[in-house]
């Protein structure tokens, strides 16, 4: 998917401190909760970003809520982590996606915490399931946060937290409460066949799924970065100045920005951030 396949607004050129690589060309968008919904993580969500080409930066923003198709939305990277269904039919979680690298495919694992089950999805580079495998899983009401893709398996990151029925049945938050003591369980699921998953013990090191957080400064929040190459990107915000930025790092020097590209409104930050090069 590219930034051509998604229908964002560009606006103004925006005002750069320091030098963008001339080689950076797409945009970096992330998704934002959605003020009309009835959770912060349930889709659909809102996505705004910047642009960049020749060494010049835009701001883009969504004209409304991309909502797209469940569970992947219309931007698989940006899945919202909730589906929450306003007729009454069951909620799904969605697992933050993953890319294959060799077919461009995206997988994933959704789970139904009112039946204990969970499905994992193999969806085509524009979202399209083409392939659903279900299976069973030890914890009634799951809640799988994130996938990673290995040759042979899926791997699946079961944070310590504990279904919380009273607050689905509300439908105000999400439906699950922490459980700090009992520790982040890893699953393996192969990626061939129906067999079941099998679980590493609570409590092993776990390696981070993704890029880990850099430090922007005192008093700046950092969004989730995304390498590009050998730059890495990635949105800040400041609560107490109210303003907002991408800084552009070299992935060599992460002390030091190559550029910080000035917002015009503050609109925070999100774990669900993605470049779609043009």
């Amino acid at each position: 998917m590219t930034a051509h396949d998604v229908a964002l607004l560009a606006e103004d050129r925006l005002m750069i401190e320091g030098c963008l690589p001339a080689g950076l060309t797409g945009s970096l968008v992330q998704a934002l909760p959605n003020p009309r919904a009835a959770h912060p993580l349930a889709g659909p969500l809102v996505h705004s970003g910047v642009r960049l080409r020749d060494g010049v930066a835009r701001w883009y923003r969504a004209p409304a809520p991309l909502c797209g198709r469940p569970p992947f939305g219309p931007i698989p990277a940006l899945a919202p982590a909730l589906w929450m269904c306003p007729s009454g039919g069951p909620d799904i979680t969605v697992a933050r996606p993953a890319r294959d690298a060799r077919t461009g495919c995206w997988h994933t694992v959704v789970t139904y915490p009112d039946l204990g089950c969970a499905e994992h999805l193999t969806a085509e580079p524009d979202g399209t399931v083409v392939r659903t495998v279900p299976f069973a899983l030890a914890d009634p009401a799951p809640f799988i946060s994130a996938v990673a893709l290995t040759e042979r398996y899926l791997v699946m990151v079961h944070p310590p937290v504990a279904y919380h029925r009273a607050a689905a049945l509300l439908k105000t938050r999400l439906p699950y409460v922490a459980q700090p003591g009992r520790g982040t369980r890893v699953g393996l699921l192969p990626r061939c066949g129906t067999r079941e998953p099998f679980w590493l013990p609570a409590g092993l090191p776990i390696l981070a799924l993704g890029p880990r957080q850099v430090n922007l400064g005192a008093g700046w929040q950092a969004g989730r970065p995304v390498p590009v190459g050998e730059w890495l990107l990635v949105f800040g915000h400041d609560p107490v100045a109210r303003r907002g930025a991408l800084f552009v790092f070299q992935i060599a020097d992460l002390a030091h920005p190559r550029a910080v590209v000035q917002l015009p409104v503050s609109v925070g930050v999100s774990d669900r951030a993605t470049w779609l090069p043009e």
